[in-house]
Formats: structure tokens, C-alpha cells, sequence
């Protein structure tokens, strides 16, 4: 009975191990499964606050868009610059009326959307679109804005036709901009009535921006299945890297290479598909620094801050890292009502709709710019630009295990020659020995 009893309390005691062990292996494999909740790092960016512009004569600081500020008290412009910092769509506009010169900002213009971008050398060019204005104000135009980043200064301000159906000699909105062989590509859509009748495009304009720009037709429509582009990148000499959204049965995204040839851009090849992200799952952007890809990603969900992320990938698909950006803080300076001669700087709750990152390009070694923007239902639409250091160290079990065993087997040739070493000079050493011994008999 009693070695009954003991059979009975050891086989408990297995079972319970083996419950504790399946669990652990079931709790491994969900976060496996979910490294981009795991591995997700927070990453804050420094806004850049002082953007400058020539206006007229004179260099003048780009202000805010908030109406409580007393430094800018609701102008666009100012010799000062304040807490919120510059609103990209304070940039100004040359016009002429009447042989008159004015200056107009992007969102007197009528420039509500702010699009892509890119760096080439020390320059950042930005997209805004008038895309979605009412059909008898609308001018369909896309300002391409060129900010020098050395200087944090706007050197030119160009406009250029945009998404018109009609005209597809243009740059469309510029939803992606890269650089590539002395021209700007871009990826755009434009729709054509409601709902999901869009056609997709690529295009190019040369790098002065000057003339019309060479449009072709992209999208991909077979019965049910849609196939367009949420993001470009350069990649080589005569390749430019595409993000696809692909539509059919099953939607997924993946990253394909095509080639510039006569004024049209083909498939030569894909390179791999996105792994999903169900915490940020609409791409917005991408660009490729010859190492690695760098995808931006948008939340869709309500009711979350810190909207925004970067997911890195290396050549051959293998997502390294995840960084979430961190949303905007807005602070507003203003007069203290204590103390009038006083100013004091207050925080601003601008979380009634999502920050989104719509620009995302790499710079030099570790740094990023990129540019946030407020797509607001009431009030002045904002954007703000912003420099960001990441890291794509990470590197896989894998090759770490590979680099490991690399250096056992050095280790173990280092030893094997040391062993040798020492026992020719022990066999060198006992030799002479011998023959002393010799004479000594004779």
C-alpha cells in the first residue's frame, strides 16, 4: 500500500511538471508570436522649433498655430520663435496679383495635406497636396518645399500640377518621395468618384522641379484583387523599391524592386513580404538606407496614444527591430495672469484625433527626420518636423550563434598551434641532450 502511495505521489508530481512545462512553452510561443508587442521600444524625436524663411528682405522664424501664443499672437510669421515651435504649414508662398508680390502660408493656400518626403543631401523636400478641396476651389496643385538641413531654413518653395486624371504628366500628391538618378520618384493615387475607384501611379520630375513630370499607370485591377503603392524608396543604380499593398481573397503587403526604363517602371523582382502588425497595421511610408528598410507604420485603432512606428528589416525580410514613436507634446507659451510681465508655458490636449508620421528619411549614420501631422477636423491642421537616432543592432540567435561557434573554432585552432608549438620546442630542446649523453660514453 504504501509503495502504492508513493507510486501515486510521484505520478501527480510528474503530471503537475508536465503542466508547468506545456504552459511555459505555450507562454514562449505567444510572445514569439507577438514579438512586436514585446520587443516595441518607445522613442521620443526632437522637434526641430526654429525653422527659418527669407520673406521679402528680411529672415524671419516660421510661428506657431496656436491662437493663445503671445509671442506669435496668431501670425504666421515672427522674428521670435515660441515653445510650440515652427507649423510646417506656416511655410510661405511667393505669389503675384496684380504686379504685386505677397506672401501667403501653405494653409492660406489651401494646402491641407501634408504628403511625403525625402533627403537628399543636406536638403529635406516635402510634399503638401491640395487633395481634397471642394471641386470649384480646387487648383490641384502639389508644393514641393525644400528645407536645408544644416541651416533648419526653407530655400524654395516650388509648385507644380498635380493629381488630376486628366493630367498625369504631374507628381500626383507625392503620398512617398525618394531621390534617385538625378529625379524625384513618387507614389500617389488619385481617385476617381467614391469609394475604393482609385487608380494607382508612379512617377518622376528632374531634381530642379521645373517642367511637367512623367506619370504612368500602376494599379493592378484583375476582377476582385487591387494591387498599389503605400511607400518608395531608392535602391540601386537604375531600382527603386516599392511597398505593395496587394488585394484580393487574403490582403498583405510586401516590398518589390522595379526597374526605370523609357518613362516606365517594371517588376524585376520581389524581394519580401511584411510581417503582420495587428498594434499598427497601415504602412504609411518607407525608405532604405542600403542596409536596411525602414517601414512606418499607423494604428487604425481608436482610443491610443503613441500612433506611429518603425519597423526595420534587413535585406533578406527579417524584421530586426520595432520602435514606437512617441506623439507630439504641444505647449503653447502664454502671459501668466499672476504675473502679466511674466510668460509661462502650458500644455495643450490635442488628442481628439491621431498624429500621423507622413515623411520618414534617413539622413546620416543613425539619424532620421521625419514629420508629424495633424489631420484635425476643427481648427489649423499642424505638422512639425522632427530629427529621431535609431538603431538596428539587433541581430538574430542565429547569427549569433554562427558568430560564436566562428570563434570557438579560432580559439580551438589558436590552441591546437600553441600545443604544437610548445612540443616541437620541447622535442627541439631534449634532442642536444641526447647527444651530450652520447659523448659523455665515449
Amino acid at each position: 500500500m504504501e509503495l502504492h502511495k508513493k507510486r501515486q505521489k510521484v505520478n501527480q508530481s510528474e503530471t503537475c511538471c508536465f503542466i508547468v512545462l506545456l504552459f511555459f512553452i505555450l507562454g514562449i510561443t505567444v510572445i514569439g508570436t507577438n514579438d512586436y508587442i514585446v520587443n516595441a521600444k518607445v522613442k521620443k524625436g526632437t522637434r526641430v522649433k526654429v525653422i527659418k524663411q527669407d520673406i521679402g528682405k528680411k529672415e524671419q522664424i516660421i510661428g506657431c498655430s496656436q491662437v493663445d501664443c503671445i509671442i506669435h499672437k496668431n501670425k504666421r510669421y515672427g522674428e521670435k520663435g515660441c515653445a510650440s515651435g515652427s507649423d510646417l504649414f506656416n511655410i510661405q508662398v511667393k505669389t503675384k496679383k496684380n504686379g504685386k508680390i505677397k506672401y501667403k502660408s501653405l494653409y492660406e493656400m489651401e494646402f491641407i495635406s501634408m504628403q511625403g518626403g525625402c533627403i537628399k543631401g543636406n536638403s529635406l523636400y516635402l510634399a503638401f497636396s491640395d487633395v481634397g478641396k471642394s471641386s470649384s476651389k480646387k487648383k490641384d496643385l502639389t508644393a514641393i518645399v525644400r528645407i536645408n538641413l544644416k541651416e533648419n531654413k526653407v530655400k524654395k518653395v516650388t509648385l507644380i500640377r498635380g493629381a488630376v486624371e486628366k493630367n498625369i504628366d504631374g507628381l500626383g500628391h507625392a503620398n512617398d518621395l525618394t531621390y534617385q538618378n538625378g529625379k524625384f520618384h513618387a507614389a500617389w493615387y488619385q481617385t476617381k468618384g467614391t469609394g475604393k475607384k482609385y487608380s494607382n501611379k508612379i512617377g518622376y520630375i528632374n531634381k530642379q522641379i521645373t517642367g511637367k513630370g512623367i506619370g504612368t499607370k500602376f494599379s493592378t485591377k484583375m476582377g476582385k484583387t487591387i494591387i498599389s503603392a503605400f511607400g518608395i524608396a531608392a535602391y540601386s543604380k537604375n531600382l527603386v523599391a516599392l511597398g505593395i499593398r496587394y488585394e484580393g481573397k487574403k490582403m498583405y503587403r510586401y516590398l518589390s524592386t522595379y526597374t526605370i526604363k523609357k518613362k516606365k517602371y517594371k517588376k524585376k523582382k520581389k524581394l519580401f513580404s511584411l510581417t503582420k502588425n495587428k498594434s499598427f497595421s497601415a504602412p504609411q511610408c518607407m525608405d532604405y538606407d542600403k542596409k536596411f528598410f525602414y517601414i512606418v507604420r499607423f494604428n487604425t485603432e481608436s482610443g491610443k496614444k503613441n500612433n506611429n512606428c518603425v519597423e526595420i528589416y534587413s535585406k533578406n525580410g527579417k524584421r530586426k527591430k520595432i520602435y514606437t514613436i512617441s506623439d507630439p507634446k504641444i505647449k503653447v507659451t502664454m502671459t501668466d495672469l499672476k504675473n502679466p510681465l511674466k510668460t509661462k508655458i502650458l500644455k495643450l490636449n490635442m488628442n481628439e484625433e491621431k498624429w500621423e508620421i507622413e515623411t520618414f528619411s534617413h539622413y546620416k549614420g543613425n539619424t532620421f527626420y521625419y514629420t508629424q501631422f495633424k489631420p484635425r477636423k476643427k481648427g489649423n491642421k499642424q505638422a512639425y518636423l522632427y530629427k529621431i537616432n535609431l538603431k538596428a543592432k539587433a541581430k538574430s540567435a542565429d547569427k549569433k550563434a554562427s558568430k560564436d561557434k566562428k570563434k570557438t573554432k579560432a580559439k580551438k585552432k589558436a590552441k591546437t598551434k600553441t600545443k604544437t608549438k610548445t612540443t616541437k620546442k620541447e622535442t627541439t630542446k631534449k634532442k642536444p641532450k641526447t647527444k651530450a649523453k652520447k659523448k659523455t660514453k665515449k
